[in-house]
Formats: structure tokens, C-alpha cells, sequence
């Protein structure tokens, strides 16, 4: 099987009164998470009895373990919440990173996972700025003249997918047309592929998306150079 997936989440066997502070963390946590996702499939590991690799975060003094658990090894490792929640958005991009790092650090040699390729990856993260941003599709509509990107970015609070049009002339078209909380579960239905229907181009949801079929649409023919 392939190695393909990291998620870092509060360990579910962590139990509190007032657990609105969980949610939170998942959502701050998921562009990191994500990031290191869609790199390691892209390297298309081959591992005999793990797919992903799970960062289950808990309270100061958690004692570091690991585990196999249906296909996933669970790896424990400890934040202090009391302060996460006030540090720079900087800072908590860089702690998120420390505690991959860290649960790799305890990550028994005979689970065999990737980690030297994991922490390439974070190391990428880290130097890229902590962005995770990635191009979703590119089409270029040569009848009318114009090239067109939907471009995506997961940043600590948001989701965010960028559309821009261009043609011989230049930038035509840059906004912000869709944004969501950062976790695939609010993002991933409005988008499918980039449409055009005479003048209109739109983009098409998949098919249980509540907006409909189409998340965006735009009348081209009125953008400025077009008229």
C-alpha cells in the first residue's frame, strides 16, 4: 500500500469539559496537514502496513507512544494549549511543524515510516513561509484569447481559491471567488473543473455541493480588453 496521508488533530482519547479549543486546533492545523498530504503522494511511497501517519496532540506531560491502528500508526506528542492560543500566527506555524518533528522523534525505527522524507517536507514548509498553495487547473481558451488559473491556498483561519484570467495583454481578471474554513470538508465539494458556456465561465461544483452546480460564474465578455 502507499503511504499517502498526515493528519495532526488534539489526541481523541484526551478528554475535557470544554472542548471548543479542538476544533480550533483542527482547523489551524489542517493546512500543515494537508500540505505534507498531497507532497507525500506525490512521492508515491510504498509501505507494507501504514497509509498514514496520525499526530494525536495532547496536554503538557502526555508521555510520547506509538501504535498501529486500522492501517494508521498513531503517534502521541504534547502542546501547551495555555499558550498556543495566544502566540503570533508565525509562531504557531512553526510549533505546528515542531510537532510533526517531535512525534517523528518518537516514532519507533520499526514502524519503518517515512521520515526522512517527512521532515524534507517540513523543512520545505518552513522555508517556503508556511504557505501551503497549489494550482488546481490552468486552461487556456484559444478561440477567445485568454488563459485561465484556479489557483488554492489553505492558510491557519482559511480557504481560499483564487481565479485569474489573462490574455496577450495581460491580467484581466484576479480575485478571491470562493472561501471557506480551512478543512476540506466545507471546500471540496464547490469545485470540480473550470467551464466555459458561451461567454460564461464558471466553475462547476461536484455534485453534492450545495451551491448548486456552479460555485462561480463570470460573463467574460465584459471584461475590460474583451469589450
Amino acid at each position: 500500500m502507499m503511504f499517502r496521508d498526515l493528519y495532526i488533530g488534539v489526541d481523541p482519547d484526551w478528554y475535557v469539559e470544554d472542548d471548543s479549543f479542538m476544533s480550533d486546533f483542527a482547523y489551524e492545523t489542517f493546512g500543515l496537514g494537508h500540505f505534507l498530504t498531497r507532497e507525500l503522494r506525490a512521492l508515491k511511497i510504498e509501505h507494507n502496513y501504514c497509509a498514514r501517519l496520525l499526530v494525536d496532540v495532547g496536554k503538557v506531560g502526555t508521555k510520547p507512544d506509538a501504535k498501529i491502528f486500522e492501517k494508521s500508526l498513531r503517534v502521541r506528542t504534547s502542546c501547551d494549549f495555555d499558550n498556543y492560543f495566544s502566540l503570533t500566527t508565525e509562531q504557531k506555524q512553526e510549533l505546528q511543524c515542531k510537532l510533526v518533528e517531535n512525534a517523528l522523534e518518537h516514532t519507533p525505527d520499526k514502524y519503518r515510516i517515512p521520515k526522512t522524507e517527512i521532515l524534507s517536507l517540513v523543512n520545505k514548509y518552513r522555508a517556503g513561509g508556511y504557505v501551503n498553495e497549489w494550482l488546481f487547473k490552468k486552461k487556456k481558451y484559444r478561440n477567445i484569447g485568454l488563459l485561465v488559473e484556479a489557483r488554492c491556498k489553505i492558510t491557519l483561519n482559511s480557504f481560499y481559491l483564487t481565479l485569474i484570467i489573462s490574455n496577450s495583454e495581460g491580467i484581466l481578471f484576479h480575485d478571491e471567488v470562493i472561501k471557506t474554513p480551512p478543512d476540506s470538508i466545507h471546500f471540496h465539494h464547490l469545485f470540480k473543473d473550470i467551464k466555459l458556456d458561451g461567454s460564461i465561465l464558471y466553475i462547476e461544483a461536484r455534485s453534492n455541493s450545495p451551491t448548486g452546480s456552479r460555485s462561480f460564474e463570470l460573463d467574460v465578455s465584459k471584461l475590460a480588453g474583451l469589450q
